[in-house]
């Protein structure tokens, strides 16, 4: 898959999805070995639910409504993304008239 297609920055994150807290992973962990993040994301949600108003069940219902409400994506293919990037450069030309 193209990573660079799948990149959000934290402005994006926090202005047009409302992402109220960013977790920054630490350098040099990995998806098999990440001991700061962990603890980072443990701590945050241990904030989180004793700071919430609602039992731990309604929360997670709160937080799933979320991120639904965020849209649909699709995961696209390589092959996919090389057609989609092409029509959008078809019709950036077609549009000027190159």
């Amino acid at each position: 898959m193209c990573h660079r297609c799948c990149c959000l920055c934290v402005e994006q994150l926090t202005h047009n999805v409302g992402v109220t807290q960013v977790i920054v992973e630490e350098s040099g962990e990995t998806h098999e070995s990440f001991p700061v993040l962990r603890k980072r994301v443990l701590a945050f949600f241990a904030a989180a639910l004793r700071e919430a108003a609602v039992s731990p069940d309604a929360l997670v219902k709160q937080r799933y409504a979320k991120f639904r409400a965020m849209g649909k994506f699709e995961q696209l293919t390589a092959e996919q993304i090389a057609q989609r990037l092409q029509d959008a450069k078809d019709a950036v030309l077609s549009f000027l008239h190159l």
